[in-house]
C-alpha cells in the first residue's frame, strides 16, 4: 500500500529549493559553463526511486515551481518534468539492476536527457533555442556530468518527500547479487 507523497515537507522543500535556485544558483556558473539546477536534479533523483504514480505527480509539482521562476511559457517545465519522471519511474527497476556502479552514468544520462528534452520543447514553443555547435555540445555534457556527480546529494532531499516502502527501490539496493 502507497504511503503517499508528504505535502507539507514537499511544499517546504520546493519552496526552499526555487529559491536557493534563483537567488544563488542561476547566477553561479561553474566555469562559465555549467548552471546547476537543483530541480531537475530532484525530479531525476525522483524518477529514479519512487513509483511510478508518486514520480508523476511529484515531477509535475515540481514542473510548476519551476514555471513560477522562470520566464517560459507556464507549464512548460511541469509538463517536460512529470513526462521525465513517469519516464524514469517506468524504467528505473530495470537500469537499476545493472548495479551500483552504474548508478552515476544512468544519472548522468537521464540528466542529459531531461536537460535536451527542455531545450527542445522550449524552442517548439517559441523560446530562442540555445546556439548549437559544439560549445554547445560541451556544456550539455558538462552539465550531465556535474548533475550525474551531484544526484547523491538528493538521495535523502526524496526521502523526505516520499516516505520509503518496504522494498522500494534504493542506491543500497541496487547492487545485484550473484550467488
Amino acid at each position: 500500500m502507497s504511503r503517499g507523497i508528504r505535502w507539507p515537507q514537499t511544499i517546504a522543500v520546493l519552496a526552499a529549493l526555487s529559491v536557493l535556485q534563483a537567488g544563488v544558483f542561476d547566477q553561479f556558473w561553474i566555469g562559465g559553463r555549467v548552471r546547476i539546477d537543483l530541480l531537475l536534479l530532484l525530479v531525476v533523483n525522483i524518477g529514479l526511486t519512487v513509483d511510478i504514480r508518486r514520480a508523476t505527480v511529484l515531477g509535475f509539482v515540481v514542473g510548476l515551481a519551476v514555471d513560477l521562476f522562470r520566464f517560459s511559457p507556464f507549464g512548460l517545465h511541469a509538463m517536460i518534468f512529470c513526462l521525465a519522471a513517469w519516464v524514469l519511474a517506468n524504467n528505473g527497476a530495470r537500469m537499476l539492476q545493472v548495479g551500483p556502479g552504474f548508478r552515476l552514468a544512468q544519472a548522468t544520462i537521464a540528466v542529459l536527457v531531461v536537460t535536451a528534452a527542455t531545450w527542445t520543447t522550449a524552442a517548439v514553443f517559441g523560446q530562442r533555442p540555445p546556439p548549437f555547435g559544439n560549445e554547445s555540445l560541451i556544456d550539455v555534457g558538462l552539465t550531465a556530468v556535474v548533475g550525474g556527480v551531484l544526484l547523491g546529494a538528493f538521495g535523502r532531499l526524496t526521502a523526505v518527500l516520499v516516505p520509503s516502502e518496504p522494498g522500494a527501490r534504493s542506491a543500497s539496493r541496487d547492487l545485484v547479487r550473484v550467488q
